[in-house]
C-alpha cells in the first residue's frame, strides 16, 4: 500500500472508488490482520475501506498498514496471499460443481421430456392406466355400461386361429 508519486496507491482508481477486486482483496487483508493481530485499528480501517470502496478510506488504511512493524506486515501479507489462493480455488471448485449439477439437472429434464414422448414399454393403449379411471361413481357406471354394450359373447375367439398357438396338438 505504498504511495507512488502522483499516482493512486496500488491500483486505486483516480475516480475515488475501488474496483470490486480491490474491495475483495481488502476484505481478505482485513481478515488476516484480525486473525494475526486481533481486533486492531488497522484491521478496522482496512475493513472500512473494503465496505465503502472510497479512496479516502483506502488511503487511511494504507497509512495504518504501512505503520505496522515489518515482521507483522510480512506475516499478514503471507497469510493474505494464502487466503486469496484458497478463496480462488474454492470459487473455481464451486463453479465447476455448479456446472456439473446444472448438467445433471439438464440431463434429467431432457430424459423426462423423452419419457413423456415415448410410449411406455408393454403398453398398447391406456386401457390399463389406472390414473385415467374416473373417480366419480356415475362416470364409472356409464363406462361399464358402454363396455358391456360393445361386448359380443359370440364374437369371442372367432378371429383366433387355434392351430397357430404353440403347444396346440393337431
Amino acid at each position: 500500500m505504498a504511495n507512488n508519486k502522483g499516482k493512486p496507491k496500488n491500483g486505486a482508481p483516480a475516480n475515488g472508488q475501488l474496483s470490486k477486486a480491490d474491495r475483495e482483496s481488502l476484505k481478505i487483508l482485513a481478515g488476516t490482520v484480525r486473525k494475526n493481530l486481533g481486533v486492531h485499528p488497522v484491521s478496522n480501517a482496512i475493513g472500512n475501506a473494503a465496505r465503502t470502496g472510497k479512496r479516502e478510506d483506502y488511503d487511511k488504511a494504507a497509512e495504518g498498514f504501512d505503520m505496522l512493524p515489518g515482521a507483522a506486515k510480512k506475516v499478514v501479507a503471507s497469510d493474505a496471499v494464502t487466503e486469496a489462493h484458497v478463496q480462488v480455488q474454492t470459487s473455481k471448485l464451486n463453479r465447476s460443481i455448479q456446472g456439473a449439477v446444472d448438467q445433471v439437472i439438464a440431463g434429467r429434464k431432457a430424459r423426462k421430456v423423452e419419457e413423456k414422448k415415448q410410449p411406455k414399454a408393454g403398453r398398447v393403449d391406456n386401457a390399463w392406466d389406472f390414473q385415467n379411471i374416473p373417480t366419480d361413481p356415475a362416470l364409472r357406471r356409464k363406462m361399464k355400461k358402454r363396455q358391456d354394450e360393445d361386448w359380443d359373447p359370440l364374437d369371442q375367439g372367432a378371429s383366433w386361429d387355434w392351430k397357430t398357438i404353440p403347444g396346440h396338438k393337431k
